[in-house]
């Protein structure tokens, strides 16, 4: 299986792109953990142990249903092994991402990884980050002021953080039909997981014929999370905290105009709400049978949709504000009526609990099965009277409530509906 197909959410789902975390998630000094999981602010330890069960349960449930589990380091060392422009190309996107101004720290940055040995090593540094004492910056043979006055680099500090979110791969890249969006995360640092995939894509031969869409150095911000593939011509995209109207803006031109790949002729916008850690569209929305959605109920009232439509003109589109509510706008672009199943408890407490541990953070495994979150009982008790077949998983250590198993991986081939 070469190549890439994702037309629908819910095809059986074949192969899929994961990342098992390691050593970059504690590669880091004790006092720094804020500085490198900046958004687990009530945390102060990753606990790799915990993570790792998890994530082995995780693909477990994958492999049982079907589906071939392909893995991002693995991946990459075969790109890099495969093709001598990936390494050089994989280190100049590095270094352009990785944060650092200044032309010595720059070189050092340079310099640590052309002096890797190997794939696995850039690899290896690529991922796991780089403190100060693996460069030249802290040589101990150099006659310097700074040394003389003990006022060196500390060698234990990171110089350029891990990839610690590597394991969210839903956001950095996203299959339409046939081919592959790189997308511009809202956070800098995440830029370095877009370089990790277009290096795979560009050079790793399963991928050496997928055209590819790269918005990554575009002036605005678009990720994974906010783009649901309907069928093989409509998609449905969030307007969120994380992805901007003007990336959509943009986007929709790639997709109409900008490649004959593109199968892509209309596309959804939604305003999704903001409430800090659900903060992507299928945190909201999912499709989980050819008739049946799973909705957060304040979405199932969304008030804001758009619907963008490819011009009559080369290069002209239509824009048309919706009037009409989540469920008639799905219904509409599936061709037939369709039901939505809201996340909701026994009373208004259960109720945001459910909705804020992301019951609607689903992964169809084909239609009518799902991997879901296990702690959520009530969604999963509805979803499973609507006849659905539901495969629990608990995450929580990998996503600390950002999402659920959709967020942490990335369907690379889905059979047609």
């Amino acid at each position: 299986m070469q190549g890439v197909q994702v037309y629908n959410e819910i095809g059986k789902l074949d192969c899929v792109l994961v990342h098992q975390p390691g050593s970059e998630t504690h590669n880091y000094p004790e006092n720094d953990f804020e500085q490198v999981f900046s958004l687990r602010k009530w945390s102060r330890r990753f606990d790799i142990d915990k993570a790792l069960s998890e994530y082995r349960q995780l693909t477990s449930i994958f492999e049982r249903h079907g589906a071939k589990v392909l893995n991002i380091r693995e991946l990459l060392i075969e790109a890099l092994d495969s093709d001598n422009e990936a390494r050089r190309e994989l280190i100049d996107s590095y270094l352009a991402e990785c944060g650092i101004y200044g032309k010595e720290l720059l070189q050092a940055v340079r310099s640590k990884l052309e002096s890797s040995t190997s794939s696995l090593d850039l690899a290896t540094t690529v991922i796991e980050g780089i403190h100060y004492g693996e460069t030249d910056l802290c040589r101990h043979d150099r006659h310097t002021l700074a040394s003389f006055t003990n006022e060196t680099f500390d060698e234990r500090s990171l110089l350029v953080n891990p990839l610690n979110t590597l394991f969210f791969t839903r956001d950095p890249a996203t299959p339409i039909g046939r081919g592959i969006l790189l997308n511009h995360p809202y956070w800098h640092e995440r830029n370095r997981e877009v370089s990790v995939h277009r290096c795979i894509l560009k050079h790793h031969p399963l991928f050496s014929h997928v055209p590819l869409w790269d918005m990554q150095q575009g002036s605005f911000h678009i990720e994974g999370g906010d783009i649901l593939n309907i069928d093989r011509h409509t998609i449905v995209v969030g307007i969120s905290e994380r992805t901007e109207i003007p990336a959509i803006d943009v986007l929709a031109n790639r997709l109409f105009w900008g490649s004959p790949a593109s199968e892509v002729t209309s596309v959804i916008a939604i305003r999704v709400p903001s409430d800090g850690l659900r903060i992507h569209l299928d945190t909201f929305l999912n499709r989980i049978a050819h008739d049946l959605f799973i909705v957060d109920p304040v979405i199932a009232e969304a008030t804001e949709i758009y619907r963008m439509d490819r011009g009559n003109a080369d290069g002209s589109n239509r824009v048309t504000r919706l009037d009409a509510n989540l469920e008639k706008v799905l219904s509409d672009v599936i061709g037939e009526p369709v039901r939505l199943i809201t996340c909701e408890g026994a009373n208004d407490a259960a109720t945001t609990s459910e909705r804020m541990g992301n019951a609607t953070s689903v992964l169809a495994l084909e239609p009518g099965t799902l991997c879901v979150l296990e702690q959520n009982h009530s969604t999963n008790e509805a979803l499973y009277r609507a006849g659905i077949n539901l495969e629990p998983v608990a995450i929580e250590e990998l996503t600390k409530g950002y999402g659920g198993p959709n967020c942490l991986c990335l369907p690379l081939w889905r059979s047609e509906l």
